[in-house]
């Protein structure tokens, strides 16, 4: 019976999309190798799923713009919840900063929306448990 591929490391298939994603076009194993100041092979071993230590995490952080905690936590290293959720808060504000003075209204009356359902949702589920 053939054997099934072995799933890629969430780690390993991030920094393939980040190499992609770069600005200035794909960059190469031996560009990121470069830009890391670590050998060309270590980079390799990343890449297919060896399990970096913290420097190597900070250095791809560093080279490709990312935050140090999402690469943290693709590693499997435990990452603060408020620090994980403060670079979300980041990443959407560069996000929204982009956006149409239009396109962001629309998205505020999207989020009120959303809020009114919450809202809604925990009386709801408040009045059923008061009347059991």
């Amino acid at each position: 019976m053939p054997r099934s591929p072995k799933p890629e490391h969430p780690l390993a298939r991030a920094l393939r999309s980040m190499m992609e994603l770069a600005p200035g076009g794909p960059l190469t194993i031996s560009e990121l190798a470069r830009r890391c100041h670590m050998p060309r092979s270590t980079v390799h071993r990343h890449l297919k799923g060896g399990q970096p230590q913290r420097d190597p995490l900070e250095a791809y952080a560093k080279a490709l713009g990312v935050p140090l905690n999402q690469l943290l936590g693709l590693a499997g290293y435990p990452v603060p919840r408020s620090t994980a959720f403060e670079d979300q808060i980041r990443e959407t504000a560069t996000e929204l900063a982009d956006l149409h003075p239009d396109d962001l209204a629309l998205l505020r009356e999207f989020a009120a929306v959303l809020r009114r359902r919450r809202q809604q949702a925990t009386s709801a589920s408040g009045e059923h448990i008061a009347e059991e």
